[in-house]
Order: structure tokens, then sequence, then C-alpha cells
């Protein structure tokens, strides 16, 4: 075998790299090393070069993992005194250094959680979360809660002069200039994560140029140390408004900052339910489906609207609509409404209708009241209505309108899970027979006793279909 074959065999079979299970690798170190022309000039061997060079040994890092038997056959086959190549041996010695080999280990949860592309942007205090999918060039989403802002030019077409972004989410809409000079500016401005809003509907994996839904382009410099997503268009004024920092045109500021954080997903083929991988995120509440308004030392439930919105936090005072439906321009003057919660009754329009009247009034919360009879349930808007939607609604009883109506401020406290509750009544067959419907009355009683509004409704339903007789025929 040419000795050249049996070197390189040589380089491969690193004694380091086997050893006992649990030993450290070590390699070897070559910064700094001289170039071997140089070392063989130090050598007085300068004749040797072009024979260290045919035989493959073309950097000094090569000739340093030769051993002495190496040197001696390579001596034997170029007719060469074997004592002085040996001092090549002899001087690689002073630049010889090991070090061990720190081997990072990823763990495979984290690996898979990087590797997704769908997810979505949770928000603190939303009724509800924005699905997104991550750019081609994107670096794994951050983990943990960050602050969302809105750059002065709510493209990000245009940074220069922007304070450090540094540990803070950057929202940014579509337009004005590519993909790609977006990202370049948030990197610039050392974002955590660019968030860029469609002008639209749907959803694609964000490309490096002006081009959607393709890969990053051929001799594109491409910033991937920037995690970027896209969200729907009708996230805009939701996460503007519950933003400090909004400048989004018209749009208020509701509140203090705004706390994301960006969940992978992973939605296993066949299944209706999308996951996230680790633990800790799957803890985390996506969205605020409902909760307690609570004033003057009572509390009534509330299930918020599916379009979205920040909850507003601390006290907020409290206006009747007029019209009382909220289906036409609010003739309250705006100083009056503007930053609380509006109060609709329900019917005669679209709770799109309503919202929209009640935010172009400057009203905070829009609170509707259901009519009397009717399990609560989570209000929705039109796909056209959305865009034009900032501020969160939700829903009460008829019972508890009349004292969210009565109440001057009130606190919106949180409670995700109860709109699974409502739902299950709401789905509820009741058998026509009185003694099957009082069993499954009572179980429903049961899983519901720490709920007055739950009770009540089930009493009422009781009543509606067997009037005022109690349960097992009493009076």
């Amino acid at each position: 075998m040419h000795f050249s074959l049996l070197c390189l065999w040589g380089l491969v079979w690193a004694p380091h790299a086997v050893g006992a299970a649990g030993a450290a690798d070590f390699e070897l170190v070559t910064d700094g090393l001289p170039e071997l022309n140089v070392l063989l000039k130090e050598l007085e061997m300068e004749h040797l070069t072009e024979k260290f060079y045919s035989s493959g040994f073309t950097e000094t890092k090569y000739v340093m993992r030769m051993k002495d038997m190496d040197l001696r056959i390579m001596a034997m086959e170029w007719g060469v005194d074997k004592e002085s190549i040996l001092k090549v041996r002899e001087t690689i010695k002073n630049y010889k250094v090991e070090r061990e080999v720190v081997k990072e280990v990823v763990d495979p949860l984290v690996a898979l959680r990087n590797s997704l592309i769908y997810g979505k942007m949770v928000v603190q205090r939303s009724t509800a979360s924005y699905e997104y999918y991550t750019a081609y060039f994107s670096a794994p989403m951050p983990m943990g809660w960050i602050e969302v802002v809105v750059p002065s030019d709510d493209t990000a077409c245009n940074l220069a002069g922007t304070e450090s972004m540094a540990g803070k989410i950057v929202l940014a809409t579509r337009g004005g200039c590519s993909f790609l000079d977006k990202a370049t500016n948030a990197t610039a401005v050392n974002a955590s994560a660019l968030v860029l809003v469609n002008n639209g509907s749907d959803l694609f994996q964000i490309a490096a140029g002006y081009a959607t839904g393709q890969k990053s382009e051929d001799n594109v410099d491409v910033p991937t140390t920037l995690p970027m997503i896209m969200v729907k268009a009708h996230a805009l004024r939701a996460l503007a408004l519950g933003s400090s920092k909004a400048r989004w045109r018209d749009a208020p500021t509701t509140g203090g900052p705004l706390l994301a954080r960006l969940v992978p997903l992973r939605c296993p083929p066949g299944d209706t339910v999308c996951v996230a991988i680790l633990p800790e995120e799957q803890e985390v509440e996506q969205e605020v489906d409902s909760g307690y308004l609570e004033f003057g030392g009572q509390r009534v439930e509330f299930l918020s609207g599916t379009w979205g919105g920040i909850l507003p936090s601390g006290e907020v005072g409290v206006v009747a609509a007029d019209p009382p439906d909220g289906c036409a321009p609010l003739k309250l003057d705006q100083h009056a409404v503007e930053g609380k919660v509006v109060v609709v009754q329900r019917g005669a329009c679209g709770f799109g209708d309503k919202a929209v009247h009640v935010e172009q009034a400057g009203g905070a919360v829009m609170v509707v009241v259901d009519r009397p009879g009717t399990p609560l349930l989570r209000i929705g808007a039109t796909q056209e209505q959305m865009p034009r939607i900032g501020i969160p609604g939700m829903m009460v009883t008829a019972a508890s309108g009349a004292f969210v109506n009565s109440a001057t401020t009130l606190r919106i406290d949180p409670k995700p899970g109860m709109a699974a509750a409502w739902l299950e009544l709401s789905m509820t067959q009741f058998p026509e027979k009185e003694g099957q419907f009082d069993v499954m009355h009572r179980q429903l009683m049961t899983r519901n006793a720490g709920s007055p509004e739950r009770l009540g409704w089930l009493e009422d339903a009781r009543k509606a279909r067997f009037g005022s007789k109690a349960a097992g025929g009493e009076l």
C-alpha cells in the first residue's frame, strides 16, 4: 500500500476517538499552527515541500498526527535520511497541544420542538391565540414570555436609529420592502423575534425575497439567527391595542407591556388537536376562554369572544350602550365610553357588528347580556369583521347582566376552562321521563356545584320541563 494511503487511514483511526465507554475524547489544537512550508523552512527542509504536498500533507495539522513509524516509512519511500526526517517529529512536539472535546448533548424533545414550523403565538390575558408559520430561514422559537413592541416604522423597513430591541419581539406589518429586508433590520436591532402580520387570512412560510411559498433564494445573505413567523391579518388590531407602545394608525393604547410566547405545536396525522412538545409549554393556557367579572363584592362568569383581544387589568369603568343592542353607532359621548366596559343586549344584529360599534366609540371591552334561559356560549365574528375588531368581547347570563349594568366599575379576572362546562350544558339532551331526567340533572348539578350561574341554569331547565315541582315530586 502506498505510504500516503497508509498514513491517511491512520489519521482517520485516531486513538483518542475509541477508548473505554465514558472516557473523555480529545482533539489536537490546531489554532495558530505555522504553515507547512514555514515549518519545513524552519527545519531547513524546504526541498521536501513538494513531496509532502504530493503525498496529501498540505497542512501542518496533518503532519502533527503522524507517528514515528509513519515518518520512517516516509523516509524510506522518499530516499531521505531517517534521522533528518525524524527532526520533523521533534519539532512537532513543540506545537502539539490536546484539549478535551466538549460534546453538546441536545435534548431530543428540544430538537423536535425546534424542528416544527407551525405553532401559536400565545399572549397574556388574550381571549385568542394566533396561529403562525415560521419563515424558511427562521431560527428556533425563543422560550418564555417576551415583551412585544411596535417600532416607529410599523413595516420594519426602516429601523435606522431605533433603540436596541434585545429581549423583545418586534411586531411588523407586511409590505413596503422584502421579507429579507425586514428580517435583516430586525436582526440589526437585536430583536429576539420578528412577528410579521399578513395582509390576509392565509398563512405561508416566508421566503428570503419577495416570492412566497418557496425556500430561500440562492446567493442571498439570509439572517439565520432570527426567529421569524407570520400571523394572520386579524391579529393586528388586538396586538396593537394590547401594546403599551402601539402606534398603529388610530388605535389607542389600553394596557401595560404586552407579553407573548411563541409555542411550536405538533399536529399528529389524523388528530384534530395539536400539542406542544415541552412539558413547560404544555402547561401554558393558550387563550382566556372564560373568567369572572368582579364588582361590589360579587362576581359573575363570562365566556369570551373567539376573535381575540387583550383583557385590561385593574379597575375599568362600566357604561350601558345606547342603543342598548349596539347595532348602530353608539350615541354616547366618546369621553363617557373611552376605555370602559360597554354593556350591550343580545339580538337584532351579529356580535361582530356590536363589537365594531363599541370599538369605534372608544370602548375597551364589550359585554353582551344573553337572553334568559339560554346557556352561555363563546361569541364570534365573521372573517370580514375580525380585522376590524381589536377589543375583547364576552357574554354573561341574563341574570348576571342586571348586576353588571348596576356596576360603575369592575375587574376582569381570567379563569380559563369554564367554556367546556357551559358547552356540556348546551349539548345535553335530557330524557323525557322525569325520573331519568332527574338522574342526569343531579349528575350535572354535582359537576357544576361551584358555579351559581350554571346551577341556576340547570334549575331553570328543570322548571321549564316540569314546572315548580322539585326533583322527587316535592312541592
